[in-house]
């Protein structure tokens, strides 16, 4: 861990080289766990001053710290949860999190955590020769629909052609 002037030095850097205000600018300290509370959320309030938008700090692990933080950071602070457990931080309820302070709620593993289940089970039912459940699955106009393939089709019909990519020439051509 560096030590915190090195770090408001390169948060300085990074604001003086800001040529677009739209940049955010996110910073983070794991001072947490080796240094204790106190130091993190002094670390963090550096950070703000010296010219960060965001805060994260690293490794919060009780409802009290959540507490703390979003009050002593308030607006400018950014949780992350893992849902599925395996984390450090406790689960709460983005509407809470945004009550005590938090503006920015990142849940970073929950939809690949759910991805990799499901993909498990459909391996595990091709290999033991199941059909899929209906209710397990999307249908093959669903998939298109989430993926927006008739509106993606709609363009390439009105720039390329309805055929032409299949090497079957355009009927509006003709």
């Amino acid at each position: 861990m560096v030590p915190a002037e090195v770090h408001v030095g390169k948060i300085r850097a990074a604001a003086a080289a800001r040529h677009n205000p739209e940049t955010f600018i996110m910073a983070r300290t794991d001072a947490l766990a080796p240094l204790g509370l106190d130091e993190a959320l002094r670390r963090a309030e550096l950070y703000l001053k010296a010219g960060a938008d965001g805060l994260y700090i690293e490794a919060v692990e009780t409802v009290e710290q959540l507490q703390e933080v979003g009050q002593r950071l308030r607006g400018a602070a950014l949780a992350t949860s893992i849902l599925e457990g395996g984390g450090r931080t406790p689960w709460m309820d983005p509407k809470d999190l945004h009550a005590l302070g938090y503006t920015m709620l990142l849940y970073p593993s929950t939809v690949i955590f759910r991805v990799t289940r499901a993909i498990q089970k459909a391996v595990a039912d091709l290999k033991a020769g199941r059909p899929m459940p209906p209710e397990e699955s999307v249908t093959f106009k669903e998939y298109e629909d989430i993926l927006g393939l008739p509106q993606w089709a709609a363009l390439e019909d009105e720039f390329v052609g309805k055929h032409e990519l299949l090497g079957v020439p355009d009927k509006k051509a003709n």
